[in-house]
């Protein structure tokens, strides 16, 4: 890839990851507690997916993709929507986890709505709200699953 082609991946990611991240602050805005909140943004994140798949392709990226700025970006990303999770679920006197696990669930996260992009199955992306939902809030509970 040249650097102008680079330049204009990461100006495209870059657009679409601010577009996302607004929509999900904005989402889980004046929702009661941590969990609405979550739950709130997961569909939202869900259904940006499906609504604009080519710019979650971008966001979706291999994060090993073989460009070092490129999977650099990825990785600031992940922090960030973990930093918001956090700020989310810590607001409401859940337990704080250590920056690796928040950014291990974000990982996670990402990677399970990439293998739905990557079988073609973009239109059952809402099916998934309650369960990565739970993923996400678990380990701010605490226990087993319940």
């Amino acid at each position: 890839m040249s650097g102008d082609e680079l330049a204009r991946l990461l100006a495209r990611q870059e657009a679409a990851f601010e577009r996302l991240f607004d929509q999900l602050r904005e989402a889980s805005a004046g929702q009661p507690d941590s969990a609405a909140k979550l739950s709130s943004a997961v569909r939202t994140a869900l259904a940006f997916a499906g609504e604009n798949p080519e710019e979650a392709r971008l966001l979706l990226r291999d994060v090993l993709g073989g460009e070092p700025e490129l999977s650099m970006r990825i990785f600031g990303y992940h922090r960030r929507l973990a930093g918001l999770m956090r700020e989310q679920c810590e607001a409401r006197d859940r337990m704080s986890l250590p920056e690796v696990t928040e950014q291990a669930l974000i990982g996670g996260a990402a990677a399970l709505v990439g293998t739905y992009f990557a079988r073609g199955r973009e239109a059952d992306l809402a099916g998934l709200e309650d369960e990565l939902a739970e993923f996400l809030l678990r380990p701010y509970l605490g226990g087993g699953p319940g």
